[in-house]
């Protein structure tokens, strides 16, 4: 299939092998620097917050569809200008200065914030405490890349747990090592994670 995907019209036989080739993406900041913003038709309709469709980075055209609601637009500028991203020329350098940001002091990792009430929790976040998890941290960047016209998604799951004592060994993975952290587009080279909670990291050579 276009997706990368596999059928068979028949049951594999006992014995029966395959091949495949898998490609893990390793730019380099210069790489994502000048990948540009000739984003995927599909990707660049996913823009969206709400139902706001935003225009990509760089462009002159207006948002379309119901207008994004204030408190959000208004912490999502926030965060934009205290991170340094609206002087950003690319994509990239925007997503890299706000997860810089984001894992600098003010913020900090609590796994018991305390929320204001009658305040969406994100905006109160960014806005005011300052404190939160993984989810947080990871929701608020999304959400001011795609204000920003840069696509972005919450991706969910595990990190890689405790190392194996033996090589070969199993790694070992418990409810704690669930994790959330941000994906960001570049053309050609797909969903790039990024790391925006403080308490983690990642190794790609392009993140802060």
């Amino acid at each position: 299939g276009l997706d990368g995907t596999v059928h068979t019209t028949t049951p594999p036989k006992r014995g029966d092998t395959y091949k495949e080739t898998a490609y893990t993406p390793s730019p380099s900041p210069t790489d994502l620097a000048s990948a540009g913003t000739g984003y995927p038709n599909v990707v660049a309709a996913g823009i969206t917050v709400g139902d706001t469709l935003i225009r990509p980075f760089g462009s002159n055209e207006p948002n379309a569809g119901a207008p994004v609601p204030e408190a959000y637009q208004r912490a999502s500028d926030a965060v934009w200008l205290a991170s340094k991203a609206d002087e950003a020329k690319t994509p990239f350098a925007a997503a890299f200065l706000l997860e810089h940001y984001l894992r600098s002091s003010p913020f900090r990792y609590d796994l018991t914030p305390n929320q204001k009430k009658n305040v969406p929790p994100l905006v109160d976040f960014m806005l005011r405490s300052h404190a939160g998890y993984c989810q947080m941290f990871s929701g608020a960047m999304a959400l001011v890349l795609r204000l920003h016209g840069i696509p972005a998604r919450v991706a969910v799951g595990f990190t890689t747990g405790k190392p194996p004592t033996k090589a070969g060994g199993p790694y070992t993975v418990v409810d704690r090592n669930a994790h959330a952290w941000v994906e960001v587009f570049f053309p050609g080279y797909g969903w790039m994670p990024f790391e925006p909670t403080p308490t983690r990291s990642i190794t790609e050579g392009y993140s802060s």
